[in-house]
């Protein structure tokens, strides 16, 4: 994700290259970890279409890492299981 358009820092937040925080409140655009040093990190901005389901089920793959990392998986569960149950009818 070092790709992204730059937002700047965040002094004395350490996080994982890639992890994802946000969105922002006005332009709903995600912020995400692009570098890590001892200060702090380097964040960019990502859109809500840049994370698909095949970045979501990479998050769940690797385990989430922030808070929003965590309601996309809970909102990407809710809209498999949806999905499954059109496709196969509730089970009981």
């Amino acid at each position: 994700m070092s790709d992204r358009v730059s937002a700047g820092r965040l002094n004395g937040v350490h996080a994982e290259v890639g992890t994802v925080f946000g969105p922002k409140a006005i332009t709903r655009e995600y912020v995400v970890v692009t570098g890590n040093d001892d200060q702090g990190v380097t964040v960019g901005y990502a859109r809500r279409d840049d994370v698909d389901d095949a970045a979501i089920e990479a998050i769940l793959e690797r385990g989430p890492r922030s808070v929003t990392e965590v309601e996309m998986c809970i909102a990407y569960k809710v809209r498999e299981r949806a999905r499954l149950r059109a496709l196969f009818g509730r089970t009981p």
